[in-house]
């Protein structure tokens, strides 16, 4: 299948968020797929995650797209000033945005989301603030509880910054964010939901992802893979991955059946 790929733009609190677009050409209008990346990533993700998994649904004949939080990739403002709030904020806005601004061009009543890591509680709290359009959700190692991710013994710091290899962030940014936790969300969440986590991954414990889907009361699907780490550095594993998010969406949102979305 033919896909259309754009640069594209959308605003959130005042600035102009750098966006792509995966939009196949058919006659049919596309559900659509909203990617949140991870902290200190981007829409691309590592190892081109993003990217190969938009080209991929598009072929299936589904819409992405894929956006920079504020202090990420191509987005305005520095890292080190990023705080968490404005990544559910973005996250938001992306939301309002397709259904506001896309709705000639996608199905705005088939949403998907695919967070990764931080990405992973974007989703969380996205789904559970816009259900009427949120019709699947894939989390991939979904850091959810911050306070067992974010270690103030591990930190390098300073009075004010907290330093992550090349970068900087502000040490309040990164205390606001240990205090997040969103495991009591999961009876909240209503749409259909696709877990996958490494349990060799060293960033966020994948004990994390069984405590969420054990408390799931939606229809739920738990994947373990015993390698890959926390972005899928694997060949196989990258595989793996892609190949479950592509039968997800063709089950709970390009079918989008009652039958579907009530199985348990």
């Amino acid at each position: 299948m033919k896909c259309l790929e754009e640069p594209h733009v959308f605003e959130s609190h005042g600035y102009s968020l750098s966006a792509y677009l995966h939009i196949p050409q058919t006659e049919r209008i596309p559900p659509i797929v909203i990617l949140f990346h991870g902290f200190t990533g981007n829409k691309i993700e590592s190892g081109r995650l993003y990217v190969d998994l938009s080209r991929e649904l598009c072929k299936e004949g589904v819409a992405v797209m894929r956006f920079d939080y504020r202090g990420h990739g191509d987005s305005p403002l520095n890292f080190e000033d990023f705080r968490i709030k404005w990544a559910f904020e973005d996250a938001e806005e992306a939301i309002k945005h397709v259904v506001e601004s896309l709705r000639a061009r996608v199905d705005v009543s088939r949403i998907g989301i695919v967070g990764l890591s931080l990405g992973g509680a974007v989703a969380i709290r996205v789904a559970t603030l816009f259900k009427n359009h949120i019709k699947a959700m894939v989390l991939l190692s979904p850091a959810i509880d911050f306070s067992e991710i974010i270690k103030a013994e591990a930190m390098v710091t300073d009075n004010e910054y907290v330093y992550l290899g090349s970068q900087r962030i502000r040490r309040s940014s990164l205390e606001e964010m240990r205090s997040v936790n969103l495991m009591d969300r999961a009876e909240e969440i209503e749409t259909a939901v696709l877990i996958i986590h490494s349990k060799d991954d060293q960033i966020v414990p994948y004990t994390q992802s069984l405590k969420f889907h054990e408390r799931l009361k939606c229809t739920k699907k738990l994947i373990l893979l015993n390698e890959g780490g926390h972005v899928f550095n694997t060949y196989s594993s990258r595989r793996r991955v892609i190949e479950e998010i592509l039968k997800w969406f063709r089950t709970h949102l390009v079918g989008n059946s009652d039958k579907d979305l009530n199985e348990k």
